[in-house]
C-alpha cells in the first residue's frame, strides 16, 4: 500500500512543477565577470605591494645580526633550517650524488608565523624537504 501512495504522489508531484514559463538566463549583456587583472586598481596595487615588498626584503631579510626597527612585524625574521646529506630517495642509477635534506623542526605557528590562536587551537609545523640531482 505504501508503495502505490509513494508512486501516486510522485506522479501527482510532476504536475505541480510546470516547465512552461521557466526562465533561464543563458547570455545577457547586464552581466559579466569583472576583469580584475586588466584593470588599473588591480595594477596599481600590485605595483605597490611589489615595491613594498622588495624594499621589505631587501632590509630585512639580509644575513646580519643588526635588523632595521620595520623589520620587527614579524615574530621571527626568519626560521632556522637544518641542512644535512642524506641518501637519495631515487634508485643509484638515476642519482648523481647523494641528496640534501632541508629539515625546519617542529615550529608553534603562534610564534614563528606571529598568529595569535588560543592554547586548544595550536598548531605544530613542520617543513622537511630532501632534493637530490637526477640524470
Amino acid at each position: 500500500m505504501f508503495a502505490i501512495a509513494s508512486l501516486l504522489a510522485l506522479i501527482f508531484s510532476l504536475f505541480v512543477i510546470s516547465s512552461t514559463n521557466i526562465e533561464v538566463l543563458i547570455n545577457s549583456p547586464l552581466c559579466a565577470k569583472f576583469n580584475i587583472i586588466g584593470h588599473s586598481l588591480y595594477t596599481n596595487l600590485w605595483s605597490r605591494i611589489t615595491n613594498l615588498a622588495t624594499a621589505y626584503a631587501d632590509d630585512c631579510y639580509k644575513n646580519t645580526t643588526l635588523l632595521l626597527a620595520r623589520c620587527n612585524i614579524f615574530t621571527k625574521p626568519n626560521i632556522l633550517i637544518v641542512t644535512e646529506a642524506t641518501i637519495c630517495l631515487f634508485t643509484r642509477d638515476i642519482c648523481l650524488s647523494s641528496a640534501i635534506l632541508f629539515d625546519s623542526g617542529r615550529q608553534d605557528i603562534n610564534d614563528a608565523f606571529g598568529f595569535n590562536l588560543a592554547d586548544k587551537d595550536r598548531v605544530m609545523y613542520c617543513k622537511r624537504t630532501t632534493c637530490a640531482l637526477l640524470s
